[in-house]
């Protein structure tokens, strides 16, 4: 799925697949409901949100690639050789009603991991 979902916001698969899980980005919404209020609201934008985005969240997805650029070149001054691989909806193997959507996955040039 992963590999289906690279283009994230852009691709329906990506958006169509978020909803069926507990992402990272709407973990805290869930764990922080009161009990005293009903949960309907909360379901209800979980699975029917048009969220399409923020001025936080296109500053993120502006500044995104320069940011990963930075992190490759501050860590070849260290010596580290590694690249940053895009990422789409990464989905627990064991519980699979949990995701994530990470910004990237480093890989160590070194040791390949």
């Amino acid at each position: 799925m992963e590999k289906h979902t690279k283009l994230q916001l852009t691709s329906a698969s990506w958006m169509d697949e978020r909803k069926k899980r507990l992402t990272a980005s709407n973990f805290g919404l869930v764990y922080k409901r009161n009990p005293k209020i009903p949960v309907t609201p909360l379901v209800n934008s979980l699975l029917y949100s048009t969220f399409k985005g923020n001025k936080a969240t296109r500053f993120g997805l502006k500044e995104e690639r320069v940011t990963i650029q930075e992190y490759v070149q501050q860590k070849a001054k260290q010596k580290v050789k590694l690249k940053v691989e895009s990422m789409g909806l990464v989905v627990d193997e064991e519980v699979q009603f949990l995701g994530a959507s990470p910004d990237g996955k480093v890989i160590d040039q070194h040791n390949n991991e």
